[in-house]
This record gives C-alpha cells, sequence and structure tokens, in this order.
C-alpha cells in the first residue's frame, strides 16, 4: 500500500472525506518537509 492509499484508508476510517487530489499534495508536503528538515530544524 502506497502513502496515498495508506492516507485515504487512514481518512475514511476517521470519516475525514478527501479527495485523491487532496491527499497527493498531503503526501508531497510531508515529503517536503522531510526534506527541509534534514538541512534545516523545524521545530
Amino acid at each position: 500500500m502506497d502513502q496515498i492509499e495508506k492516507l485515504l484508508d487512514t481518512a475514511k476510517k476517521e470519516n475525514i472525506t478527501i479527495t485523491e487530489d487532496q491527499a497527493k499534495l498531503l503526501v508531497k508536503y510531508y515529503e517536503m518537509l522531510v526534506e527541509t528538515n534534514k538541512v534545516m530544524n523545524l521545530t
């Protein structure tokens, strides 16, 4: 199961409605945060 499918499945279990496009954007945002955090501590 890829990240998008996992996110959609989790959202559905929590009764949160998101589209596949929204899930893709959230995964992309997460990936960008992880990459940025490798060189800059965001906390």
